[in-house]
This record gives C-alpha cells, structure tokens and sequence, in this order.
C-alpha cells in the first residue's frame, strides 16, 4: 500500500486516537505510568481550557463596560434595538 506525498499512513490496526497529534494502541498496553501521566494530561488541559474561557468572558466583561462608560448613546441604541428585537421574538 503506498501513500501519496505529504499525505499521512494509516494507523496501526486496532489503534484507537487518544490525542490529536499521536496514535496509540489500546489503552490497557499503557504502563501505569503513561496512564497516570495520560490523567495528568487530560486534568491540565481540562483546567487550562476552563481557566482560559473564563479569562476571556472577564475580558469580554471588561470591555463591555469601557465601551458602554466611553460611548454612552451608542450604548443606549444598540441596547433598544436589542430590546426591540427580543420583542419582536416569539416565545419558544
């Protein structure tokens, strides 16, 4: 079987993908090591994730209140469009 340039081999038979960029044969043949290792992994990539969406809902927040304290009209439009839009929404 041959593959075209640039174009990635298949994945071993029997090999599951347990991460993007690597494959792996099934779990059970992980050492208890690289198992706890995986679990590290995956808990610091979980709170990595949640740690940064919340940062970015704090600067959304942020930005939002300077942008209504440095453009109070423009402010007080779109927030009566919105509401005129949500009016003009049926109840689900």
């Amino acid at each position: 079987m041959s593959t075209r340039r640039g174009s990635n081999p298949p994945p071993p038979k029997g090999a599951m993908k347990p991460s993007p960029t690597s494959w792996r044969g099934p779990m059970a043949e992980l050492s208890p090591r690289q198992q706890l290792l995986d679990q590290i992994s995956d808990k610091l990539c979980a709170a990595l994730q949640s740690d940064l969406e919340n940062g970015v809902s704090s600067l959304n927040a942020k930005a939002a209140e300077a942008f209504m304290r440095n453009y109070p009209a423009l402010s007080d439009v779109i927030a009566w469009v919105n509401d005129l839009h949500m009016e003009e929404m049926p109840d689900e």
